[in-house]
Formats: structure tokens, sequence, C-alpha cells
């Protein structure tokens, strides 16, 4: 099995939440990142991200029952798309 990041020269770093994990409101935690981002050397990341992963988050507030979620799809490239016409 190939996973993506086995495609991509350096490996990013990612962060997972389990299902008991509460987060203090404001705060922030990158799900993938790069120690230092450079569009030059890291395309192929920037490419993953945009065109093939879709990340879906569900998650509810303290008070529970709310089954709150947010889906990002990938945007494929022009270079991806099937022709038309």
């Amino acid at each position: 099995m190939i996973k993506l990041g086995d495609e991509l020269a350096i490996r990013p770093s990612h962060t997972t939440f389990n299902e008991r994990e509460v987060l203090a409101a404001g705060s922030e935690k990158y799900l993938l990142s790069m120690p230092t981002y450079s569009p030059e050397v890291h395309g192929e990341f920037k490419a993953l991200i945009q065109g093939r992963i879709r990340i879906e988050i569900r998650y509810e507030s303290l008070y529970g029952g709310d089954a709150f979620q947010e889906v990002l799809t990938p945007t494929p490239s022009a270079d991806d798309r099937p022709p038309t016409g």
C-alpha cells in the first residue's frame, strides 16, 4: 500500500485528535505542516493539499449534541480536469 506522504521528498508533520480531546476556544493546531515551508521546495506538498486530500472534521460543542461537520474537498488543477467539449 502506498500512502500519500510516501510520495513526498520531505514528509510533513501531522496532528491527530482523539474522540475525547477538548481544545480551548481560539486555540489553533495545524493538521499538516512543514517545519519551514518554501513554495519552491515544497510544491508537491501544496499540490497534495489542494488536489488530493479530502479532510472531514466532526465536532461537538462542550454542551454536546450539535454534530457539527466541516469538509475540505480537493480542487483539481486544470491539468487534472477531464477535457470539455
